[in-house]
């Protein structure tokens, strides 16, 4: 038997994607919170993301009812330099880079 055709199955370029709703409003509440408030504004998102069911983030799309919005989110440190999220056919092995994930500016919050 050949193998199998995999062109037809690559994986298109990551795009820019926007914030989901939840991490717009955590941008937000981060650009308006002091420097004493912030481990407690972190604290309170990592808590509400443990309790609606952990990651990956599932919330509707606007104005698209049949459809959802995945965000991967990992919590990092002082340390973290780079996340890369390994999720099978989500993202093409020769590429990598596009499965970094991004660092949330002002926070501990990486996503995709």
């Amino acid at each position: 038997m050949p193998p199998a055709d995999r062109s037809a199955h690559t994986v298109p370029p990551a795009g820019p994607g926007a914030l989901s709703p939840t991490l717009q409003a955590l941008a937000r509440r981060v650009t308006t919170a002091g420097e004493d408030e912030l481990p407690a504004v972190l604290d309170a998102f990592w808590k509400n993301i443990a309790e609606s069911g952990g990651t990956p983030l599932v919330e509707p799309v606007e104005g698209d009812p049949g459809h959802r919005a995945v965000t991967f989110l990992w919590r990092g440190h002082r340390a973290t330099r780079e996340v890369l999220l390994l999720a099978n056919r989500l993202f093409d092995r020769e590429r990598l880079a596009d499965a970094l994930l991004t660092p949330l500016p002002g926070t501990d919050v990486w996503y995709r």
